[in-house]
């Protein structure tokens, strides 16, 4: 059943109608979601969005396995993200360097790149330079200055991206962990 937008599942309204006000379409959150109900979603916003992949995130390793099955080729796994994409995927554009503080931080690190790369980024990771060895972080500053945008992903008390922010002009999310 369509409403106005969105489509209902009976479980979900699906917004199919987000890629038109925002310029990419809705982003499925597979946390809590049984196969089930991640493989209707992801059906819903294939047919509405052909030419865009679904991305799926925070997806258990039973959905990630059904989306391998019922799309095969069509979808790439990031297990470390815990992501699926379905669908062609965009001809990178810009430079997104996505920068870690510690191994911790990599699940949440993975996530953003290959959201990032989903969506038509071009990523580069910086990984397990956080500030308890500004050395490893100096080092990476020439890699920092040449993206178009950072994504900084550590512990929640920020230094990390205060430093990050701090030796380059690049504009920069700051994405707290509870890790780390």
């Amino acid at each position: 059943m369509h409403g106005d937008g969105y489509e209902d599942l009976g479980f979900a309204r699906v917004d199919v109608d987000r890629a038109a006000r925002t310029g990419d379409p809705e982003v499925v959150y597979g946390a809590g979601k049984t196969v089930e109900q991640g493989l209707a979603v992801v059906a819903a916003l294939r047919a509405a969005h052909p030419e865009r992949p679904a991305l799926v995130t925070r997806a258990a390793p039973e959905l990630v396995a059904a989306l391998g099955d019922a799309y095969g080729g069509q979808a790439l796994v990031d297990p470390e993200a815990r992501a699926v994409a379905v669908g062609p995927v965009p001809e990178p554009r810009g430079t997104v360097c996505v920068v870690s503080a510690g191994t911790s931080d990599g699940p949440v690190a993975a996530e953003a790149a290959f959201t990032a790369r989903v969506m038509g980024a071009g990523v580069r990771r910086v990984t397990d330079v956080g500030v308890a060895g500004i050395h490893r972080l100096l080092a990476a500053r020439e890699e920092l200055d040449t993206a178009d945008c950072l994504v900084v992903v550590a512990g929640m008390d920020g230094a990390l991206p205060s430093a990050v922010g701090g030796l380059t002009g690049v504009p920069l999310v700051a994405v707290p962990t509870s890790v780390g």
